[in-house]
């Protein structure tokens, strides 16, 4: 996966994962405790049309999914994760590669 930022507008997509035109959004979040936050990392995906798997990872441990946008614990989602994912600066965010985890302004380069 090549795995870069997005944008739909005013909004971001934390990661658009593309491999050979085949798409996987991720929004992570630490918690969705207040509506506002829930609204803001699903409502990200509003304008994306597609039929791609949609994601927003936090440390809830309730799904939490709604409108075919899949909500997983970060933990689950770690574990299920079972490809190489090649990421480019994100600092401050989990970003995956090989079931590793970097933290806070750790960047990885290929």
């Amino acid at each position: 996966y090549e795995v870069t930022v997005g944008r739909t507008g005013d909004k971001e997509i934390d990661f658009v994962c593309d491999k050979r035109g085949e798409k996987l959004y991720v929004q992570v979040t630490y918690l969705l405790a207040s509506e506002e936050t829930v609204n803001r990392e699903f409502g990200a995906y509003d304008a994306i049309r597609d039929n791609f798997p949609k994601y927003v990872v936090s440390l809830d441990e309730f799904d939490m999914s709604r409108n075919g946008i899949k909500h997983r614990n970060i933990r689950d989602f770690l574990l299920a994760v079972q490809k190489t994912i090649v990421c480019v600066n994100k600092p401050c965010v989990l970003i995956v590669i090989n079931l590793e985890i970097l933290f806070n302004n750790r960047t990885w380069q290929p």
